[in-house]
């Protein structure tokens, strides 16, 4: 039931619903969550207050947080930072656990192999 709702959900939740969807069943590492945080993090606009409204008040301060430093701080510059920073803030595993000498090679040049970074990162 939860596999069927999920795939219902992917399509038409917004990054902040998967968030909170994720959030509230308990799913800290589910496949939504790193293209949902890297979408609201890297984004020039703020949460709008229905987004701020799916998700708990630490998650809305430390998407702030990795906005602030990407935009102003400028430290992040190419899409493996981004990813990095991402995880590190919100606590998140490598979801993909392909241990192939390609996905190696690409996480020892840093090299981003994420599909879902925004190409303005590039």
């Amino acid at each position: 039931m939860k596999a069927l709702a999920i795939q219902k959900l992917t399509p038409i939740a917004s990054a902040a619903q998967k968030i909170g969807i994720a959030t509230k069943n308990n799913m800290h590492n589910h496949e939504w969550l790193l293209p949902a945080y890297t979408q609201l993090c890297s984004r020039r606009t703020p949460l709008s207050l229905e987004e701020a409204e799916e998700l708990e008040l630490p998650t809305v301060v430390k998407i702030w947080q990795v906005q602030h430093e990407i935009f102003n701080l400028r430290d992040v510059r190419t899409p493996s930072q981004l990813t990095i920073l991402v995880k590190e803030k919100f606590g998140l595993q490598d979801v993909d656990t392909d241990t192939s000498e390609e996905a190696v090679d690409h996480h020892q040049t840093g090299r981003s192999i994420s599909p879902y970074i925004p190409r303005r990162f590039w």
